[in-house]
């Protein structure tokens, strides 16, 4: 039987300490304002001055923020998983394979997604260790989907669990920050700074989920060797 002694909490754990040993490399922090660094600060440019286009800011933060986070997420993986080379002659392909599976992944979500929703969160949660596989087995696209679906089968539940208990948290605390905040003054809702620092607050949220991943992608693995 397929289990794992880890819980939900525990990647939690393990994700935080690994997202802390992150934000201590200069490595990290150069690459986040190459990768999405610019953008945040433009949408919060964006928001400041379009307050009441919220949807608009909503499609920029999915469309181009989203696809910039995936790139994101290659120099995140690499930097954790202690490669020297990260700005090496393989970076430009590793970038390629894992937005064009990620693309391939989005696309099978979308249409499970439209039908009747669950089809898709199936094929999300398949999917989430495809930019491991991808960058630290050297597979294939096709192999990455498929073995990323042999992976979950051991925690992809608890992994999953514990990134929604993250949101949760982030979600309320950004809550209530807000309530106190709009108490106090109403218009720093709508100043650069409030939005600048959610920008940069929801990408390292972002972050933190990509840890947590990497840290149910190494126990899946782990098992699975084992098994093999």
């Amino acid at each position: 039987m397929k289990t794992t002694t880890l819980s939900s909490l525990a990647f939690i754990n393990l994700g935080l300490k690994k997202f802390n040993h992150l934000i201590e490399k200069k490595s990290f922090w150069y690459s986040y304002i190459f990768c999405i660094g610019f953008f945040d600060l433009a949408l919060a440019l964006y928001e400041t001055k379009n307050p009441d286009n919220i949807m608009n800011a909503l499609k920029l933060n999915l469309y181009i923020g989203g696809n910039l986070f995936i790139l994101f997420t290659v120099f995140i993986l690499l930097i954790i998983r202690g490669n020297q080379e990260i700005l090496g002659k393989n970076l430009l392909n590793n970038l390629w394979r894992v937005w064009a599976a990620n693309f391939i992944a989005g696309f099978w979500i979308f249409l499970g997604t439209i039908c009747f929703v669950i089809p898709g969160i199936i094929l999300y949660i398949r999917y989430i260790y495809i930019n491991e596989i991808i960058l630290f087995e050297q597979s294939t696209i096709p192999k990455a989907l498929s073995k990323s679906r042999d992976l979950v089968k051991y925690n992809g539940g608890k992994v999953i669990k514990a990134c929604i208990i993250v949101f949760l948290i982030y979600f309320f605390i950004s809550f209530i920050a807000s309530f106190i905040l709009s108490l106090i003054d109403e218009s720093i809702m709508n100043s650069f700074l409030f939005n600048y620092l959610f920008s940069v607050i929801g990408s390292l949220i972002a972050v933190l989920f990509t840890t947590i991943v990497y840290t149910g992608y190494l126990d899946a693995e782990s098992q699975y060797t084992k098994e093999s």
